[in-house]
């Protein structure tokens, strides 16, 4: 049974074949993909966080998503800025992510350049232990050979665009930690982010039972990577906003590596919702996919319009036997992401400055700056000392939280100063009586010291 993408020679020829043989229904697909999305685009999103099951919605308009077709593993739409849950639909469902995993893999080889154990220029030589791994054709790779050198930056796109297990291990090594001791920080970097239903067993996303003589040491052979929509999407809305930088990289939809020379490869994406891709979203440029098995076709995504940008969660979309999949993976969620783009907007709510409200003048030092469903100025709120958007029910991703500006009130500022003033005066007339009291039984004291020798 085949886990992974695969990406050796061969298998690029079987999957050749096999889009020569969709082509031929192409036309048909694209058109009932297109309707699906029209259908979940009319029916979602009537409020913030809203869920409805994607076959109910569609149903209602008399167009049904084929069962075999119907998200299994859940899905999400979040705020990339906010983390604020657009749509969701059984996003805290476990889920075997597959090669989603390296998302975290490449997270963790940014956290280690910040580090200072090397740059997207440091090159790393393909050692014998990496040309054998990227033999191990059930996983997915490319083809390394000795002799061949890469710089940490072309690894991260092989990483991403061929899913290389090859390239990520090499990266790994690179960090200076074993296989298991980086699947360790895995995990505690998982709980630092608010990713409680993730546990990893390996750094690429196949079983260790794959890896054949590198799996990750300390970690049961039996165990596959389990994760949830929201959990990957914690994950991405962190790598996108700490590592901007890595869109240079997810948002490729081509290229060729070592070109020119002996170890040429050529690859294009396999998440094929990239714009520019063939089933582009406007300004979709990333992130993730993994399929395979019975966990199927699995993606995670990210698209900014203007100043919006979203992230996207679609796990369990049929089966890896079905080359219809990916296709329904895609119009799927094109039609979530033209819906939430539609319907809601990132933008200023409220500019730093004056501010009046309940006949107070209050100042804010920072602009606030929200999601916010389009054509409504819903105001603000005032939430323990900070103004928040004046909207209810809303749900967010772990860690996350609504948006906030602190204020200073100035009234309140003054009226604190002629407090502490009031208090200085008081402790200081307290402190003065005791110290009179004192001065005349001292003197009442001498005086009668004095009289007393007097009559001596």
């Amino acid at each position: 049974m085949s886990y992974f993408f695969l990406r050796n020679d061969t298998s690029n020829d079987i999957i050749q074949y096999n889009q020569m043989n969709r082509r031929e229904e192409g036309m048909r697909k694209l058109l009932t993909i297109l309707l699906i999305a029209l259908v979940i685009s009319s029916s979602f999103f009537p409020g913030p966080g809203f869920a409805v099951e994607a076959s109910k919605a569609t149903g209602r308009r008399g167009l049904e998503i084929p069962q075999a077709f119907i998200p299994r593993g859940g899905s999400i739409i979040a705020s990339s800025e906010t983390g604020q849950i657009l749509w969701q639909e059984d996003a805290d469902k476990p889920w075997i992510p597959l090669s989603i995993t390296k998302a975290m893999s490449i997270y963790l080889i940014y956290q280690a350049m910040d580090l200072g154990k090397f740059t997207l220029e440091t090159e790393i030589p393909v050692t014998p232990e990496i040309e054998q791994l990227s033999t191990y054709f059930y996983i997915s790779n490319n083809e390394m050979k000795q002799g061949a050198t890469y710089t940490v930056s072309e690894l991260i796109d092989l990483a991403i665009l061929a899913s290389s297990s090859a390239a990520v291990m090499m990266l790994i090594w690179e960090t200076e930690l074993t296989h298991g001791e980086f699947v360790t920080w895995m995990n505690e970097t998982a709980a630092e982010l608010g990713m409680t239903d993730t546990t990893f067993y390996n750094a690429v996303g196949a079983p260790n039972t794959l890896m054949g003589n590198y799996p990750a040491e300390g970690y049961p052979a039996e165990e596959q990577n389990i994760s949830t929509a929201q959990d990957i999407a914690v994950l991405s809305a962190h790598l996108i906003k700490e590592y901007p930088e890595v869109l240079n990289h997810t948002n490729i939809v081509r290229k060729t590596f070592q070109e020119g020379t002996d170890f040429e490869e050529t690859f294009e994406t396999y998440l094929i919702t990239l714009e520019g891709a063939s089933y582009g979203i406007p300004g979709a440029d990333g992130i993730k996919t993994g399929s395979g098995g019975d966990s199927g076709y699995n993606m995670s995504m990210t698209a900014k319009r203007d100043d919006t940008r979203l992230i996207g969660v679609l796990l369990g979309v049929g089966d890896w036997y079905d080359y219809d999949a990916p296709e329904y993976r895609s119009g799927i969620m094109k039609a979530l992401f033209d819906d939430a783009f539609d319907d809601y907007e990132y933008r200023l709510v409220l500019p730093k400055g004056e501010h009046e409200i309940d006949q107070r003048t209050l100042i804010t030092e920072q602009d606030l700056y929200d999601i916010v469903p389009k054509g409504q100025d819903p105001g603000v709120k005032l939430v323990d000392n900070t103004f928040q958007l004046n909207v209810e029910g809303r749900t967010y991703l772990k860690g996350y939280g609504p948006p906030s500006v602190s204020f200073i009130d100035p009234v309140a500022i003054a009226e604190a100063r002629d407090a502490a003033t009031r208090a200085r005066r008081l402790s200081t007339k307290n402190l003065i009586s005791p110290i009179v009291v004192t001065i005349m039984f001292a003197g009442l004291w001498l005086w009668g010291q004095m009289a007393a020798r007097k009559n001596q």
